[in-house]
C-alpha cells in the first residue's frame, strides 16, 4: 500500500477515535453532570431505600407527617440549595451533617439519619448536593466544589441546633465531599469525619470504570477535563480527597465494603494511608457492595460508629 495512503488511513482512524472520545465525553458531561430535575427522584429513592433497609419508609413518613423533619433552603452563587433537618429525640448539642452520593439525594441517606438520631442521639442535617434532589446548580460537582457547600451547611446546622460538636458523615461522592471539606480547615465544633466507600481520586475512579467497560479512558477523560474546566471552572484532576485528608488532623473513620463494584476498596486504604495527622481508623466490611455496608450490617455499623464517636470524637 502506498505510504501516503497508509498515513491517511492512520490519521483518519486517529481522528475518528478522537471524535468518538469527544462525543463520549460530551455525553458523560451532559448526562452525568448536567442532570435534569427529576420530580420522581425522591419517590424512587424512597422505594430503593425501603428495599435496602426494610421499615425505613414508615420512619421517614412519620418524621415528615409529625413535623419533626423540616425543610430549609439557602442561596449560594445564585442557586437555591435544599436540605432537611431534624432535632434529636432528647435535646442534644451534637449534630451529624450527612452527605449523599452521586445520582442520589438526601432520601438515600435517611437510614444514616435514623441511626444518628434514634440510636445515637444526634441532631441531623441532610443537604441535597448541587443539581441533585431539590438543589439547583450548574452541574454536579463530584464532591470537589461541594466541599464549600458542606462547610456552609455545617454553619447553618450550628445556627439551628446551637451545637458544640458536629461530625460529618458521607457515602460515596458524599464521602469525597466531606474528606475534601476536611482539608479546608473546619470550625472547632466540627470534631470528626466518617467516610463510607469514598474515592481517593476522581480521575482514578473514572479511569477504572471506563477501562472496565473497555472504553479508551485516557482520551475520554482528557475531553471531560477540558469541558469541565471551560464550562464549570474546576478540574477533575484537582478532585483528590486523599490530598485533602492529608491536611486534616481531626479523627476520621473510613468504611468500605470489600465487594464494592463501583469504588475500589483499595481507595479507602489510600485515603487511610494519606491521613498522617490525627486519629484514623478503617473498617473493611466483608461481602458488602457499594454503599451497602449499613444495609448489610446495621447493628455492627451502628456499634462501630458509636464507639468511634465516644472514644475519639465526643
Amino acid at each position: 500500500m502506498n505510504k501516503r495512503i497508509i498515513i491517511a488511513v492512520v490519521l483518519a482512524s486517529a481522528l475518528l477515535v478522537f471524535e468518538s472520545c469527544g462525543i463520549a465525553g460530551s455525553i458523560i458531561v451532559r448526562r452525568g453532570l448536567e442532570r435534569n430535575y427529576d420530580p420522581m427522584a425522591f419517590a424512587r429513592s424512597k422505594k430503593e431505600m425501603e428495599k435496602r433497609v426494610p421499615g425505613l419508609t414508615a420512619w421517614v413518613d412519620r418524621m415528615f407527617l409529625s413535623g419533626q423533619m423540616h425543610d430549609t433552603t439557602i442561596v449560594r452563587d445564585g442557586f437555591k440549595l435544599h436540605a432537611n433537618y431534624a432535632a434529636a429525640p432528647v435535646p442534644s448539642r451534637r449534630t451529624a451533617v450527612i452527605i449523599h452520593g452521586y445520582g442520589a439525594n438526601n432520601m438515600n441517606m435517611m437510614h444514616i439519619a435514623r441511626m444518628f438520631r434514634d440510636s445515637i442521639g444526634y441532631n441531623v442535617l441532610l443537604p441535597d448536593l448541587r443539581r441533585l434532589g431539590l438543589s439547583e446548580g450548574a452541574a454536579v460537582q463530584m464532591g470537589w466544589l461541594d466541599r464549600f457547600d458542606v462547610l456552609d451547611w455545617s454553619a447553618i446546622a450550628h445556627e439551628v441546633f446551637g451545637d458544640t460538636l458536629q461530625v460529618y458523615h458521607g457515602i460515596s461522592m458524599g464521602a469525597a465531599s466531606i474528606m475534601n471539606a476536611g482539608g479546608e480547615g473546619t470550625p472547632d465544633y466540627v470534631r470528626g469525619f466518617i467516610a463510607d466507600c469514598g474515592f481517593s481520586s476522581l480521575w482514578d475512579v473514572a479511569d477504572t470504570l471506563l477501562t472496565e467497560r473497555k472504553l479508551p479512558a485516557g482520551p475520554i477523560l482528557e475531553n471531560i477535563e477540558t469541558q469541565v474546566k471551560r464550562r464549570f471552572g474546576w478540574s477533575v484532576l484537582d478532585d483528590v480527597p486523599s490530598r485533602q485528608v492529608a491536611k486534616c488532623s481531626k479523627p476520621m473513620l473510613f468504611i468500605h465494603g470489600d465487594a464494592d463494584q463501583i469504588t475500589p476498596t483499595s481507595m479507602s486504604r489510600v485515603n487511610y494511608d494519606a491521613k498522617v495527622n490525627g486519629y484514623r481508623e478503617i473498617w473493611i466490611v466483608s461481602g458488602s457492595r457499594h454503599a451497602y455496608s449499613y444495609p448489610d450490617h446495621p447493628a455492627e455499623y451502628t456499634a462501630v460508629v458509636r464507639r468511634f464517636l465516644k472514644e475519639h470524637v465526643e
